[in-house]
């Protein structure tokens, strides 16, 4: 069908139809319900001919993105269904390394939009938890902590332990652990991950 010929026809379509929607009419006295019936099938055919409909997105599907970093065969940004776990992500990224160590995340954990997740080698992993054991409670005080001791947590990237340290100096100290959800990034699936390794020493 000639393209002017079908823009014609959505356009009578469209016109029908915004009729039923004025102010006052009496539907049933206005239109039949046949007529009703023609002209949503008129204009949901000329939206189908002019491509309108099947280009339009599901509204039930969503994508996120993820950057895996570290000991995975090909770091980088990966594109993931929303929704999906960790273990996802990091067999979009080739899998672990052989010096990985598969411990040092969570593969179980759902994974959220804008995530930074990285993958320890087995003497980084063993490192951190050197520095939790010297911590004495084995906590890490998020009032308190560099930037070196913010990355012991997991799913605490670089980018991230700024993001608390930066939160806390404009903001002041943090009054619960739970009001780290404040900081830019870090949302409830983060914070899950880090609740029992973090205080506030108060």
């Amino acid at each position: 069908m000639p393209k002017q010929h079908k823009k014609r026809r959505f356009i009578s379509g469209v016109f029908w139809l915004s009729l039923l929607f004025l102010p006052g009419c009496d539907l049933p006295d206005l239109f039949s319900d046949s007529v009703t019936s023609s002209a949503e099938d008129f204009v949901l055919e000329a939206l189908t001919e002019s491509g309108s409909l099947v280009d339009m997105p599901s509204e039930t599907e969503g994508t996120i993105f993820v950057y895996v970093v570290g000991e995975v065969l090909h770091p980088g940004v990966y594109e993931l269904k929303s929704g999906e776990r960790l273990d996802a992500a990091i067999r979009a990224a080739g899998g672990f390394t052989e010096a990985a160590e598969p411990a040092s995340v969570n593969l179980a954990r759902p994974v959220t939009d804008g995530e930074q997740v990285e993958v320890l080698s087995r003497e980084a992993y063993v490192a951190r938890g050197v520095i939790y054991s010297q911590t004495g409670s084995g906590l890490v005080n998020i009032n308190t902590a560099d930037v070196r001791e913010l990355m012991t947590l997991p799913g605490i990237g670089e980018t991230r332990a700024q993001a608390i340290i930066d939160h806390r100096n404009k903001h002041g100290p943090f009054e619960t652990i739970e009001a780290i959800m404040q900081v830019s990034g870090i949302k409830q699936a983060a914070f899950e991950q880090i609740r029992d390794k973090i205080t506030t020493g108060r």
